[in-house]
């Protein structure tokens, strides 16, 4: 049985159709977003910082309009 383990992020599709994020999938396994921690917009491009599970943070980035996403881990010290 083949394995997907293309990079994914999973949305809750909301007015923009394709708002918060709600899982991912990183190196081949999925996992749900505990919480986003912050949200921006730039120019061409919505970004979101994320706590998936197991403590995992992430960087994504939704190119607009084209509707692909970037995920990068990152480091991040949570203070809760």
């Amino acid at each position: 049985m083949d394995r997907d383990l293309a990079p994914a992020v999973f949305t809750h599709a909301g007015y923009s159709g394709s708002d918060h994020p709600r899982g991912i999938r990183w190196e081949g396994c999925r996992m749900k977003v505990r919480r986003v921690i912050k949200e921006w917009r730039e120019p061409g491009s919505k970004h979101y910082l994320v706590e998936a599970e197991n403590s995992l943070f992430f960087k994504l980035v939704l190119l607009e309009p084209g509707g692909r996403w970037i995920i990068s881990p990152v480091q991040f010290k949570s203070n809760s």
